[in-house]
């Protein structure tokens, strides 16, 4: 049975809002050199006090890890959704550093393995990826653009795609993609943060 806990024993290192990264407990909400959260659709298949392995991989890199589950909760008394807390064992400075340049830019830093498809495929029990999709694209707006410019593409988006004027079966979908591309690049911490990742993926194409 799940434990649900409500105690939580606050991480020490500065966590990093993720983007498009996700693991089979769920989506991984934010990251640090010490931790994760991750959230959850339905009731996790975990337990408080668990120990698994997870897996950071890039296309040249992997970096294994194991983490402890800290704490359990549902989001509200009435959701169906929950979040985990996730604390990983290995403190050594080699791999924290790894894990944080990971969480930061995109890629893994020094302590992670080079790639190997027997080696993954055998130690990996969960498998964390990351893929950032081009907001200015979908908006049709350049990277330098403005707020204001933003917000009027969104707009001519958004309008175009509502439900209540399109029966395009994908209307819906860029609706809500459009919504959370006006989040992200309206939001000046969230718009940082994407253009170092949309960066760090350009360099590793």
């Amino acid at each position: 049975m799940t434990q649900i806990s409500k105690v939580q024993i606050p991480r020490r290192d500065k966590r990093y809002e993720t983007l498009g990264m996700s693991c089979p407990l769920g989506d991984v909400l934010d990251l640090s050199a010490s931790g994760m959260k991750i959230g959850s659709s339905g009731k996790p298949a975990v337990s408080k006090g668990e120990l698994k392995q997870f897996v950071l991989r890039t296309t040249k890199q992997t970096l294994t890890l194991s983490g402890r589950v800290q704490w359990i909760r549902r989001q509200s008394p009435l959701s169906k959704r929950y979040e985990i807390g996730v604390r990983f064992v290995d403190t050594r400075p080699s791999i924290r550093e790894a894990v944080a340049a990971f969480a930061q830019y995109g890629f893994i830093g020094p302590g992670a393995q080079k790639l190997s498809h027997e080696r993954v495929a055998s130690a990996t029990i969960y498998k964390t990826s990351k893929v950032v999709e081009d907001y200015y694209k979908f908006l049709s707006v350049d990277r330098r653009a403005t707020q204001p410019e933003i917000r009027r593409a969104f707009w001519v988006l958004a309008k175009a795609n509502h439900p209540d004027v399109t029966s395009d079966p994908c209307a819906e979908a860029r609706f809500r993609k459009a919504i959370e591309a006006r989040e992200v690049l309206l939001d000046t911490m969230k718009r940082r943060r994407f253009d170092d990742l949309l960066s760090s993926q350009d360099k590793a194409a």
